[in-house]
């Protein structure tokens, strides 16, 4: 398997738990590698430019009452993410997850029981509405199985577009400063 040379030297991330709604297809090899290529070409599901202009747009919204102008903004670039993501599903329909854990390189996926294999590779969608983490589309790797039974694996990410893994970067450390804080919510 070849590894994302991106991820492959950042092996020492922080693992937080979590509770994050996720999709998942099972891939064979061929379409695999095409993903895998088309990840690393293709901006990231929120591309450079829109997520740029959005953010400005949320920026000068923060001076209103409480910044709800700028969250109801990023709300709806979040839930634009979501619909492109969902129109994009060419292969078939998805599986519903939920990832209990996560890191920059990895996480621990509940399938609900749906059983996979070691090695089996996955076009994963990271879609939670009730989180501020955007939509992030990973191909993953099941590298472990947890508890097979119940339908859990451990992942390795073996593709994800820079700007999205940035984005899951900042997300688990605002998670971590709020437990230090001692907050219980996810980040705002």
């Amino acid at each position: 398997m070849d590894e994302n040379p991106d991820l492959a030297s950042k092996r020492d991330f922080a693992r937080v738990d979590v509770h994050l709604k996720a999709r998942f297809l099972v891939l064979e090899r061929p379409v695999y590698a095409l993903l895998r290529d088309q990840i690393h070409r293709s901006p990231s599901i929120w591309g450079p430019e829109e997520e740029e202009s959005l953010r400005e747009l949320a920026s000068t919204a923060l001076s209103s009452p409480n910044g709800l102008l700028a969250r109801a903004i990023l709300d709806l670039a979040n839930q634009i993410a979501r619909m492109r993501a969902r129109l994009e599903e060419r292969d078939g329909p998805m599986q519903v997850a939920e990832l209990l854990n996560l890191s920059g390189s990895g996480g621990l996926l509940d399938t609900g029981g749906v059983m996979l294999a070691t090695g089996a590779l996955l076009d994963l969608r990271i879609e939670d509405d009730a989180s501020s983490l955007p939509p992030l589309r990973v191909l993953a790797e099941v590298v472990r199985q947890d508890r097979p039974q119940a339908g859990q694996y451990g992942l390795r990410f073996v593709a994800i577009h820079r700007q999205d893994q940035e984005r899951l970067i900042r997300y688990i450390y605002d998670l971590q400063r709020q437990a230090l804080r001692g907050d219980q919510g996810a980040p705002e």
